[in-house]
């Protein structure tokens, strides 16, 4: 009488497993579904007018670029326990040295250059 041990299938385990805790610890991802269902809402509201075209899409993610590298870099500011928040500060000097470089040498178009 030779039984055959039966082997579960640990991929489903493993599944079962991280969808039970993600049940569990739902609190964490009520950020993500929240931004999930904004998305869909206007994406069906607005599907006639371009929201979901490429150059839209392009332009939203070039208009939150800026504000998103710099606030990476003042998660890692604050989680070292450096509390800096002079951020302001830096980008407001930023902006007031490129501005006369790109009007000097023409990087953007304005309708005052020559």
């Amino acid at each position: 009488m030779n039984e055959t041990p039966v082997v579960k299938d640990r991929s489903s385990q493993t599944t079962e497993s991280a969808f039970r805790r993600a049940l569990e610890d739902w609190r964490q991802y009520v950020i993500y579904a929240g931004f999930v269902a904004i998305f869909i809402f206007f994406s069906l509201s607005l599907s006639e007018k371009g929201f979901l075209d490429p150059n839209n899409l392009l332009n939203i993610v070039r208009q939150t670029a800026m504000i998103a590298i710099m606030a990476v870099g003042m998660t890692f500011v604050l989680s070292a326990g450096e509390i800096d928040l002079s951020i302001g500060a830096v980008v407001g000097l930023t902006s007031v040295t490129t501005a006369p470089e790109q009007f000097v040498f023409r990087t953007v178009y304005s309708r005052y250059s020559r």
